[in-house]
């Protein structure tokens, strides 16, 4: 199938527009490009006989000196088998899907990287701007005359929609009571199809308010001009890329808050999964657009107050057990029930989350409904969709809690022969016919109704057009189930931190383990793929904690108490030389030796400094200390 592909795109003299891509087994790279023809100013064309198949490619620049400019992101057009029907044919959310043999003309406009850009991802097209998606424009038969144009336009609030306007009587010759609506079919791309029967069109796009069809936004700048003459037979296809605003571009608030402190009268003395709704509907009411929570990780290590630290997680997978509304899993037996509500409201009516004791006496409930509803939720296909999906790390999970709490410590090295992962004890302790299966598969139960309510929660804020955004510790415990069954990929002899700065004179331990990343590398980094798209089931985006960290990060001994005598790891292999080039003239041991000012001794060490100077330190300038040698 013939297709002609048009831009406009003003180049500089020397310079061609190309076509990069690929289409079935043909390929156009930098050294061996699809030249284009100027055939006007700013006019480039090329027609190229594609296969059936789906083409990728986007347009590039190659400049006079050989250097290239591309566009930021990537088009697909598809060619259909020539027998199936019209019906048959679906548009493709970056491309169009058409028939073979079928004549076409694409107009394309250069995809400039711009603000906007931003919005083409899920938290906003999904999250923030969810849509009702209206039906498609019915298309011209294929061969036949006719115009469709597509506009690539995040940024539209769910309550508006996109119009056509222009010159022309399909267009409403500019009068906006007559404007064209187009179809959010395939937002975030908007369509609509006209005939071809027609000299220049010019036009421009309008946001509308879908209620009262008043024009909110009308497009800035000159008109877009397209000339139907391009076409003697076939369809044209108008890709436009992205909306000219008149005015001020698009600004959200939202709140960033731990799951734990949204107390509800429904909740059982401390913030659970739905009670984000309840929050939700305040955020959307007071105009809010997004909410971050802290981590929603299993954080049950040593079933005490300090489990209630958020980025210490026994699991990079399992979410907070704590977290799990009770009266959602099932309802109780009535002599259970009035226990429960006497301490339910016991404990919502103290001032603060008392963390330990209300994780306690939730497992108590859990234990009963798992009791009363394991059968029914085990034999159900949503559990059984579940399990299968996560089982690789669900398992594992499961033994890791029933060993912890069998040998009354979560540090797995004193578990004697299970310190030691491996698929035969796992299985031996996930099997249906241990003694001790429930005591493992209530943590399948728990992880199912956790899972079941964060992801109803996220569709009611979705629903609501409000965002939900997680959030991802830079480490894990050391005595984690991660690092149980893999520690090769963590440096579990150190611990990571911060070094001393204004906020803390000794530095910070924060007793997590360093990623061994030359070991991760071999698969492909697959354990923090696997990490980054299970929390995709829940948010529509998240924070990475300490995200340098990923790139450079803090390292000391694993027998450190302070952060002192830490080091970056990596750390950039910089020449003397070339660190004094770039301004930093220093001694030597001040860029390679740890060392302490003397302003900070004081602090640490008060009545004790003179010494500890004496003992254990050397100086080589008054207000700069070094450790001595053990031979000193």
């Amino acid at each position: 199938m013939k297709v002609t592909f048009n831009i406009n795109y003003r180049a500089n003299w020397g310079e061609y527009l190309c076509i990069l891509g690929k289409a079935a087994d043909t390929e156009w790279t930098e050294s061996d490009p699809y030249l284009m023809t100027c055939i006007a100013p700013d006019v480039w064309r090329a027609t190229i006989d594609l296969p059936i198949g789906t083409m990728t490619y986007h347009y590039a620049v190659r400049h006079s000196d050989g250097t290239w400019r591309h566009e930021w992101n990537t088009r697909t057009f598809e060619v259909k088998d020539p027998g199936i029907t019209k019906s048959s044919v679906k548009t493709m959310a970056k491309g169009l899907a058409v028939a073979d043999n079928a004549p076409v003309n694409l107009v394309e406009y250069w995809q400039e990287t711009d603000p906007e850009r931003v919005f083409n991802r899920t938290p906003f097209y999904e999250g923030i701007f969810p849509r009702k998606r209206r039906p498609k424009s019915a298309r011209p038969a294929f061969g036949e005359k006719g115009i469709t144009f597509r506009l690539h336009a995040p940024m539209v609030d769910p309550s508006c929609g996109v119009a056509l306007m222009g010159n022309i009587p399909e267009l409403g010759q500019w009068d906006g009571s007559r404007k064209l609506p187009m179809s959010d079919g395939n937002y975030p791309h908007w369509e609509v199809t006209i005939s071809s029967e027609y000299q220049l069109i010019e036009y421009k796009y309008a946001i509308y308010d879908l209620k009262s069809g008043r024009i909110l936004d009308f497009e800035s700048g000159d008109n877009r001009l397209l000339d139907p003459a391009l076409s003697n037979r076939g369809a044209i296809i108008c890709n436009d890329y992205g909306f000219r605003h008149s005015t001020p571009p698009w600004k959200g608030a939202g709140t960033a808050i731990p799951v734990f402190s949204l107390r509800t009268h429904e909740s059982f003395g401390i913030g659970e999964f739905p009670d984000l709704v309840k929050f939700g509907q305040w955020a959307a009411a007071t105009g809010q657009r997004m909410i971050q929570t802290l981590p929603v990780n299993d954080t049950t290590l040593l079933h005490t107050n300090k489990d209630s630290y958020p980025y210490n997680a026994v699991s990079v997978f399992a979410l907070n057990p704590n977290y799990i509304n009770i009266e959602r899993i099932g309802r109780l037996k009535p002599a259970d029930l009035k226990g429960y509500q006497r301490t339910q409201q016991a404990f919502n009516r103290k001032s603060f989350a008392d963390y330990q004791v209300v994780a306690k006496e939730k497992f108590k409930y859990f234990r009963l409904l798992y009791i009363q509803t394991r059968d029914e939720v085990f034999a159900s296909a949503d559990y059984r969709k579940f399990f299968n999906a996560n089982k690789d790390w669900l398992e594992p999970y499961a033994a890791f809690c029933f060993l912890r709490d069998k040998n009354g410590t979560p540090d797995f090295r004193l578990w004697g022969r299970l310190s030691t992962f491996s698929p035969l004890v796992l299985n031996a302790i996930c099997d249906s016919k241990a003694a001790s299966y429930d005591e493992v598969a209530l943590y399948y139960f728990l992880q199912y109704h956790a899972d079941k309510q964060l992801k109803e929660a996220h569709k009611a804020l979705n629903d609501m057009g409000i965002g939900l955004k997680g959030d991802i510790p830079i480490g894990i415990s050391p005595n984690s189930v991660d690092a149980w069954c893999h520690p090769e990929l963590f440096r579990l002899d150190t611990q990571t931190g911060a070094p001393p700065d204004a906020f803390s004179v000794s530095g910070q331990n924060w007793g997590f383990p360093t990623y061994n990343w030359d070991a991760m590398a071999k698969d492909g980094y697959k354990w923090f793929c696997h990490r980054f798209r299970k929390m995709a089931d829940y948010f529509d985006a998240y924070r990475i904690d300490h995200v340098l960290g990923f790139f450079r990060i803090w390292e000391m001994p694993v027998t450190d108490v302070w952060g002192l005598c830490g080091r970056f790891c990596p750390a950039l292999p910089y020449t003397l030389r070339e660190i004094r080039e770039a301004g930093i003239d220093l001694p030597l041991e001040r860029l390679t030796e740890p060392y302490i000012r003397g302003s900070f001794l004081k602090d640490l060490f008060g009545d004790m400094t003179d010494f500890v100077k004496r003992t254990f330190l050397t100086t080589a300038d008054g207000d700069t200390f070094f450790f001595k040698s053990q031979s000193d």
